[in-house]
């Protein structure tokens, strides 16, 4: 297991600092030279919105609320496919060639007017991630059996690895190591759940979610959590997420054309289903398997640690490692662009040369990696 994940984890820093050659200059560094294809734009897309935190905050829904949680991942999927099959506001965003989403605000109203969304967005972006690195280390300590007291050290090491090749190659890194990232991905949830279904069949999860949630566990517009205002509301989120989310958004931007940025986000939404689904899926074995009255957010973790065999078990940390890194790589990259060509080169007449935009959102982005750490 230590064999695996070590070894992904090195590969992962090896391929990222390598793609740093490849940075030519400021549109290089934040949308990869605008040369992304539809196969590498998909895998990157899907790494990036498939962290560690997605699998826990789904895996304790799906703990605490059975199969109706379903209904998010099915209403992502429907948003993120009418975004790209009608490239509602992408497309118009990439036509224009803009980095970053504040910068068609000056293209259409004014510079102050992009200084004030470029604020809104960098700080909603940031807070946002707060909690990430703390949930991916829940969930790593869990699986790998070391307990709450080594949640610290997990966090650290992992941010100063994304850190690292983020910083110095930016989108090149990124959209490189988001595919390897995305096979092991891949890799790692089959294994896992194969390994759940060996110890833990469909109809014992059927008859713990009957019996511990009763219809609320099948139903979201019965269950308390959700019901008809709660699915409206995440249809509309979904939607303006899949059309204004920068670290989204920014495949879009950095794809070949506005035709590949609408088949990008097409194909990607039709995986967003399943983003959901799985991990709540996972979260329902674990109410089968431990039963109600464990941590909501340690109860999946703890089942994938507990059934999952040694050898198999590194293939899915280093997965689950790939989704983190992925998800905080395109993040920072995204939150950095955004401070350093939208708040601080706009507090000033004129924008930054290229040169000193890029080294204005390395510094930002160690800076975002400290605030989460």
């Amino acid at each position: 297991d230590w064999i695996l994940t070590v070894a992904y984890l090195l590969a992962s820093v090896a391929l990222g600092i390598w793609a740093k050659r490849y940075v030519e200059n400021l549109a290089g560094y934040m949308v990869a030279g605008r040369k992304v294809k539809v196969s590498l734009g998909i895998a990157t897309f899907v790494a990036t919105e498939l962290g560690t935190v997605t699998f826990v905050y789904y895996g304790e829904l799906g703990y605490v609320a059975g199969f109706s949680g379903f209904i998010i991942g099915i209403l992502a999927m429907i948003a993120y496919v009418v975004v790209g099959r009608t490239g509602f506001i992408i497309e118009n965003l990439r036509r224009l060639r803009v980095m970053t989403i504040p910068e068609y605000y000056e293209l259409r109203y004014s510079r102050k007017v992009r200084l004030l969304g470029g604020i809104i967005l960098f700080l909603g972006g940031v807070l946002n991630m707060g909690i990430f690195l703390k949930f991916d280390g829940i969930f790593l300590s869990e699986v790998m059996g070391f307990g709450p007291g080594a949640l610290a050290i997990i966090m650290t090491v992992m941010i100063l690895i994304v850190v690292s090749y983020t910083i110095l190659g930016g989108m090149f890194s990124i959209v490189i190591t988001d595919f390897m990232q995305f096979v092991v991905l891949a890799f790692g949830m089959l294994v896992a759940t194969i390994a759940v279904l060996w110890r833990v069949d469909l109809t014992s999860i059927s008859a713990a979610v009957s019996n511990t949630l009763g219809a609320s566990g099948v139903d979201p517009f019965v269950n308390p959590r959700f019901g008809w205002t709660f699915v409206l509301w995440i249809l509309v989120c979904s939607v303006a997420a899949g059309a204004l989310w920068q670290p989204g958004t920014s495949k879009a931007l950095a794809s070949e054309s506005p035709e590949v940025a609408k088949k990008v986000f097409f194909w990607t939404g039709l995986t967003f289903a399943g983003r959901a689904m799985i991990p709540m899926f996972w979260g329902a074995a674990a109410l089968a398997f431990f039963g109600p009255g464990l941590t909501s957010a340690a109860a999946m973790p703890r089942l994938l640690g507990t059934v999952v065999p040694p050898g198999f078990l590194g293939l899915l940390v280093a997965g689950m490692l790939a989704a983190s890194m992925s998800t905080y790589s395109a993040y920072l990259l995204a939150w950095s662009s955004v401070l350093a060509r939208d708040v601080i080169a706009c507090a000033r007449p004129n924008d930054f040369p290229e040169s000193t935009t890029v080294a204005i959102t390395r510094v930002v982005a160690g800076v975002i990696g400290a605030f989460l750490v």
